[in-house]
């Protein structure tokens, strides 16, 4: 499930994602977890609107600060901007204070308007170095975003959009960037963010939904199966680039990309405040999927589920857990379900 278009989809930096003794998926300080547009690929003239999934410690009131990049970035200089302001006004061919800001403001939620025809999109991604974004000067990516284009006949033009987290207990700005894939073919649907229902418990007690007010109890120290209630339409058909069995891309002997219908891949990270998801691995216990690309597939349900061992209560003292599950699909889809179950008071 680790594929090179999944890990593309959503690039989250510096978010205090685990260290030597805490899992990645196990939730013990503040972090962001996702970030979503709303639509993912906004049309020509349209907006998107953009939120964070957020882990806050009990009190810790947040502060953000919105940004974006309208062209791709690469992790070789942590994802920063190759554009100022200055430049971006450059690039549209407008006097200063002309174009739109790239700063989008210090809300809970921030609001992206997309401002480039699909044509023009479509030719910056073949590297065609004679197209700017907007007839403007300096428009093109630098060399180290270039390889970044590689994405775009699948998932669209990749803009970066920047959201740094404050908290009063952090001793940093945490930053997160994502990926928003603007369309380069106005013919083809825009993606949707998946839809999904509540969260249960299906093994050993069959049918408990969790919500927020912790209405199931859990044992301590004992496996669970969770199961995320959605259906195996979010795993939307498209025209890109092809697959192959591994989930990577399909190429000739010539080694050109071939286009034809494609499928999503569905990738779930699953997060706890206590005890262990998976096979306890740190760093991908708290991953499952569904990749319809492999040579035998698991069932779309099968992909919808993880172990979770309930903690002692030595090592997590609290009545209560939170459980959340990020779900992403590997075109920029993203949208998350949470809920909270109590402990019994036993170890």
């Amino acid at each position: 499930m680790r594929t090179p278009a999944l890990l593309a989809a959503s690039v989250l930096l510096a978010l205090g994602c685990g260290n030597d003794f805490n899992p990645e998926y196990r939730l013990v300080k503040a972090r962001v977890l996702a970030l979503q547009a709303d639509p993912p690929q906004p049309q020509l003239g349209n907006s998107t609107t953009l939120r964070a999934l957020l882990y806050l410690p009990e009190g810790e009131p947040p502060s953000y600060h919105w940004s974006w990049c309208p062209v791709p970035t690469s992790a070789d200089n942590g994802f920063e901007c190759p554009i100022d302001q200055a430049g971006f006004d450059q690039m549209l061919g407008l006097g200063p204070d002309q174009a739109p800001s790239l700063d989008l403001g210090t809300g809970e939620t921030a609001t992206l308007t997309n401002l480039f025809p699909p044509e023009t999109l479509a030719a910056l991604c073949t590297g065609n170095a004679d197209v700017t974004l907007g007839g403007g000067a300096g428009a093109a990516p630098d060399a180290g975003a270039q390889s970044e284009l590689w994405s775009c006949a699948s998932a669209g033009f990749p803009i970066t959009v920047r959201m740094e987290l404050q908290t009063p207990s952090m001793a940093e700005v945490a930053p997160a960037v994502f990926k928003v894939y603007l369309p380069i073919d106005a013919t083809q649907p825009g993606n949707q963010n998946p839809v999904m229902g509540g969260l249960a418990t299906i093994e050993p007690a069959p049918g408990q939904g969790l919500d927020e007010a912790g209405s199931v109890t859990l044992q301590r120290h004992r496996k669970y199966k969770l199961h995320l209630d959605m259906d195996q339409s979010v795993s939307e058909a498209f025209v890109g680039w092809t697959r192959d069995e591994l989930g990577g891309y399909a190429t000739t002997t010539n080694g050109d990309h071939i286009i034809g219908g494609v499928q999503e891949i569905i990738r779930l990270n699953w997060y706890a405040e206590g005890g262990d998801l998976g096979d306890g691995d740190k760093k991908y216990g708290g991953v499952t999927g569904y990749n319809p690309y492999e040579s035998a597939p698991q069932p779309f349900p099968s992909a919808l589920g993880i172990d979770w061992t309930t903690p002692k209560k030595a090592a997590y003292d609290k009545d209560s857990a939170r459980i959340m599950v990020v779900v992403r699909d590997d075109r920029g889809g993203v949208a998350w379900a949470s809920a909270v179950v109590t402990l019994e008071s036993q170890p």
